[in-house]
């Protein structure tokens, strides 16, 4: 499990500098009038790829099987006790996600402006690639 994360780490941060360097390729040699914006995926792919993301992270999974059987009760009924910690994890993660998203919608301006938008998607890749190696050579 621990090479098929490391695999996957490296496989994204070298898609994401694989597209950072087409699209700078792009930008030098193809005129303006050409150049296509970038679209971005419908909301029910991007939220389909988050649950499976959420879903399938196995930390989470082991977190949570021994997290939260020391609060359930034999004497109430176990489906009910099971969707009231589910809808407070969830209420709980959706409340944390719209923050970042909000700070990152906030800070998006700033950001592009102060590094023209190639420095963080750089970092970005190299910190993926640099965990994924990490991971993969780990005891």
């Amino acid at each position: 499990m621990k090479y098929i994360g490391a695999a996957y780490l490296i496989y994204l941060g070298l898609k994401a500098a694989y597209k950072i360097y087409t699209s700078h390729k792009t930008d030098i040699q193809v005129p303006d009038a050409q150049i296509t914006k970038i679209t971005v995926p419908p909301a029910h792919k991007r939220f389909a790829e988050a649950i499976l993301v959420s879903a399938s992270n196995p930390k989470t999974v082991i977190f949570l099987s021994a997290f939260l059987p020391q609060f359930v009760t034999a004497e109430y009924s176990i489906l009910s006790q099971f969707s009231v910690m589910y809808l407070s994890i969830a209420a709980i993660v959706i409340s944390i996600h719209t923050g970042y998203a909000y700070l990152l919608i906030r800070m998006k301006s700033r950001v592009a402006k102060s590094v023209n938008g190639k420095f963080f998607p750089s970092l970005s890749a190299s910190i993926f690639i640099i965990l994924g190696v990490g991971l993969g050579v780990s005891t």
